[in-house]
């Protein structure tokens, strides 16, 4: 009578246990996910803020910010509360994605950037998207059999519909402000400031300088036809009309009223904003 062995070597889906990670570690995941990415903006010289060159995501710098600001405060609160792991499984997962996407957009600056040392925090998105994966992977873990498929994928696509949505909307409120408070009457004009005082949140300031920069041109062009008709009626012309030029123009009206607006949303001269 021959006896036979059997040998199971598949471990039952409720026995198994997750593959260890020190990015689920509570301190390496805020070091990585949270203090390392704020660190990384507060010494940025080129990518979001103006440093030696032109920032290169500059146009895109409060899309960013929300995305960032999202991806933090999802992974704060799955580490405080370790809730709803279906939920956090598709907003960390989210940070995942847009911290892997904008490493490898700013990833050519990062390697030039080596040369002089400063490049090598190019690369924390990647540390920053590795931590957020591993979370998502703990959330699904945590989720075992409970796990719904419906609430990550709403949560994941809300986390990438969401910032660029509100971004639409707030560049729509703020062009129509800049336009009334650069064509309307005084009043109208701090109506739109304060109004764009409540928006200062979700505001790029940097809006009121373009304006401000395409006001400029506009003005040039102004003074440049004042010279040319100037000339060709000056042996004709009463000086006393000459008095007329010292009055406002509608497009130094508008630089007035951008650059007041500028001040007061951010104590700062909109001249200095322009050439820093």
């Amino acid at each position: 009578m021959s006896t036979e062995i059997v040998i199971d070597l598949t471990t039952p889906t409720e026995q198994r246990q997750p593959v260890p990670s020190i990015f689920r570690e509570p301190f390496i995941a805020v070091l990585l996910g949270i203090i390392l990415p704020l660190a990384c903006l507060a010494c940025d010289p080129i990518i979001f803020s103006r440093g030696v060159t032109q920032p290169i995501l500059g146009p895109y710098r409060m899309l960013c910010y929300k995305y960032i600001a999202i991806s933090m405060l999802s992974l704060i609160a799955w580490l405080i509360s370790r809730q709803w792991p279906s939920l956090f499984t598709g907003l960390l997962l989210g940070g995942c994605v847009f911290a892997m996407l904008l490493g490898m957009v700013i990833l050519p600056i990062s390697f030039v950037g080596l040369m002089v040392f400063i490049g090598i925090f190019g690369f924390s998105p990647f540390l920053t998207a590795a931590t957020f994966w591993h979370c998502a992977m703990h959330a699904r873990e945590r989720a075992g059999s409970g796990f719904r498929r419906g609430v990550a994928v709403t949560a994941f696509s809300l986390f990438l519909a969401v910032p660029p949505s509100t971004q639409a909307a707030v560049c729509y409120l703020t062009d129509n402000l800049l336009t009334e408070m650069t064509t309307g009457s005084d009043q109208t004009a701090e109506q739109a400031i304060g109004r764009l005082k409540l928006l200062e949140p979700l505001l790029d300031t940097d809006q009121l300088v373009w304006q401000y920069r395409r006001t400029e041109s506009v003005l040039a062009r102004e003074q440049l036809a004042q010279a040319h008709r100037l000339q060709l009626l000056g042996p004709l012309l009463d000086k006393d009309q000459l008095l007329w030029g010292q009055r406002r123009t509608g497009s130094v009206l508008a630089r007035e009223r951008l650059a007041h607006a500028y001040k007061a949303l951010t104590g700062k001269n909109i001249e200095l904003r322009m050439y820093d």
